[in-house]
């Protein structure tokens, strides 16, 4: 046996890891079926058009878009915590911590104001997301590709911060900038946290296996 206790401890094990993947899951989820409705009612420019669904303007439907979606997010990562800190180095854990600041404090943040909020914090966060890939040691409960898919994503995040300060807003306007970041900020992020929590319900390490996809734990 190795990994995670007991057999007693089993099913309590898998479903913590099954319902904190569904949380990631679900959390990419909302973020990209609303991200079309956001960027249309609002318009591909740093002009807001004002449209509105359902009697709802583009500031609530962004507030939609990313406060449930970062607060599913955090709650994943967090219910997950064991599996990308238990054999792991400190950077793994410090990196735990930022991440979860940079989810939560937006995510509220988002649903108090109802409008989107500026990603003043996506460089704590995409740092905390490189910091726990880069923070995992050979044989754990992370494989490979969830360490990429963790780069990746904390890649989209430092992108999404850089993208308004090296560019200036007219010609933001001129390349449909916005749409470009809301595709990386927003979409890529999103999918990432989709095909993470997709390898979190199947606690495959807690049978002593490695999946398909990664290398078995040593």
């Amino acid at each position: 046996m190795t990994g995670t206790g007991t057999v007693a401890d089993r099913p309590m094990v898998d479903q913590r890891m099954r319902l904190s993947g569904l949380a990631m899951i679900a959390g990419g989820a909302v973020m990209i079926a609303i991200w079309p409705i956001f960027t249309t009612l609002h318009g591909p420019t740093s002009v807001n058009e004002g449209n509105e669904l359902l009697g709802f303007g583009p500031e609530l439907w962004s507030a939609m878009m990313e406060g449930p979606s970062l607060l599913l997010m955090a709650a994943g990562l967090f219910g997950s915590r064991r599996r990308f800190t238990e054999n792991a180095t400190r950077s793994a854990r410090i990196g735990l911590v930022l991440s979860l600041f940079g989810l939560l404090i937006p995510g509220f943040a988002n649903l108090a104001v109802l409008a989107v909020w500026p990603p003043l914090l996506a460089p704590l966060l995409g740092t905390g997301l490189i910091m726990i890939a880069h923070g995992q040691r050979g044989g754990g409960a992370v494989s490979p590709v969830a360490r990429r898919v963790l780069v990746g994503m904390g890649l989209t995040q430092i992108f999404a911060f850089s993208w308004f300060l090296v560019i200036r807003p007219d010609v933001l306007d001129q390349i449909a900038g916005y749409r470009i970041y809301g595709v990386v900020a927003n979409v890529l992020f999103a999918l990432g946290w989709i095909v993470l929590g997709g390898m979190s319900p199947l606690a495959w390490w807690d049978f002593g296996v490695g999946p398909p996809w990664g290398e078995p734990p040593a």
